[in-house]
């Protein structure tokens, strides 16, 4: 009985170190994303991208945006570039090379969107008819 036991109790030790191994491979889906990384070159920190824009309308209308997890204003320096204008959706940014224009959304294209079956039923059965 006792070499049972001690063969059960290895194979289930066995088998939950296999489950715990298993689990420990798949990512917590609660766990929040990571921050940007410390950025290596002062060249390239736009190439995190735009992230967020703040515009205040008012009295002293101020913008600012957040690249590369920096926050940043207009007159800012950012690596080599320097921030020339924030709008509600887009960054400029020059340096020596040129502008660059970062977009915080891609631009969307808006077209009609055709009818409904739905709608289109309901257009062609006014309210209180029916067909035979």
């Amino acid at each position: 009985m006792n070499n049972a036991l001690t063969r059960h109790l290895l194979i289930s030790t066995t088998c939950l170190l296999v489950v715990m191994q298993t689990m420990a491979q798949v990512p917590d889906p609660t766990r929040p994303a990571d921050a940007p990384a410390a950025m290596s070159e002062a060249g390239n920190s736009s190439s995190q991208g735009l992230q967020a824009i703040i515009v205040r309308k008012g009295k002293g209308k101020h913008a600012t945006a957040i690249i590369a997890g920096q926050t940043v204003r207009v007159g800012d320096q950012i690596g080599e570039k320097r921030v020339m204008s924030i709008t509600e959706n887009t960054v400029s940014l020059q340096n020596a090379q040129g502008q660059e224009t970062l977009q915080l959304l891609p631009a969307a294209k808006k077209t009609l969107a055709s009818p409904s079956r739905a709608v289109r039923y309901r257009a062609s059965h006014p309210k209180g008819t029916t067909q035979k």
